[in-house]
């Protein structure tokens, strides 16, 4: 009876090693196949991954040609070749500059119409003098020719104007010359009123150039303060698409 009971016992032993070998043999069928599916799935996210990587690696490359042809356009625009695009503060400047060129001959041309119609009204007024002069005068002595003819007749003629071409405008030097020439010359005193007046529209002709000078010289110093300063932009923006450029090449 008791070898019975042992028999038993060992029977239902084999029976639950047999049971629980066939119970872990197919848990590690299942855990091979969902290790299996997992290492496929993860096989095909690599696929995808270097896929990726390559279509990002051309993507990379493509926007490095742009950039490389855009920094080289640049660069010819900013070294100022044939081909360039004009810029608008240039082209504003360079219109302020010559708005005010303009502006400056503008005054420049009524100054010397100005000057113009004095010396014109001055020699019609001495063609009048010289023809009340000689027909009150008549048979007059050689001196009183002599004393009206240094302010006639200069060594020297200028530029003649418009329907006078026979009457010649005199300079300063010149009269100063024909005054001293003869003293005791005996000039009416309407000559000396016309040199008198002749003199100051000369200073004034000489204040109204300086003040002309002036303003040139404002003109041209805020243009070559314009062109500095465009001149500094220029050499900045030279060395920074050159830093660009040679950190481009060691990249």
């Amino acid at each position: 009876m008791f070898f019975f009971y042992l028999e038993t016992a060992k029977n239902e032993k084999e029976k639950y090693h047999q049971n629980d070998c066939a119970c872990s043999e197919a848990e590690m069928l299942k855990n091979l196949e969902i290790l299996t599916t997992k290492n496929s799935q993860l096989v095909k996210d690599l696929k995808m991954v270097l896929c990726e990587k390559e279509e990002l690696t051309i993507e990379r490359d493509g926007y490095q040609t742009k950039f490389n042809k855009v920094n080289q356009e640049l660069y010819a625009l900013l070294n100022g070749s044939g081909n360039n695009i004009p810029d608008v503060e240039d082209l504003l400047s360079e219109n302020r500059f010559l708005k005010q060129q303009v502006e400056s001959l503008k005054e420049e041309n009524l100054t010397s119409k100005t000057i113009l119609s004095k010396y014109k009204k001055a020699i019609e007024k001495r063609k009048g003098v010289m023809r009340f002069g000689f027909s009150a005068a008549g048979d007059s002595s050689s001196n009183d020719k002599a004393s009206v003819a240094p302010l006639i007749t200069p060594t020297v003629k200028q530029t003649t104007v418009a329907n006078s071409t026979d009457v010649p405008l005199y300079t300063i030097k010149q009269i100063v010359q024909a005054i001293e020439k003869d003293r005791n010359t005996n000039c009416l005193n309407l000559d000396y009123r016309q040199i008198s007046h002749m003199l100051l529209d000369a200073i004034n002709d000489k204040t109204v150039a300086v003040m002309h000078l002036r303003k040139a010289n404002k003109i041209l110093a805020e243009r070559l303060h314009d062109v500095e300063s465009k001149f500094s932009k220029k050499n900045l923006r030279t060395k920074i698409a050159s830093d660009d450029r040679s950190q481009l090449n060691n990249k």
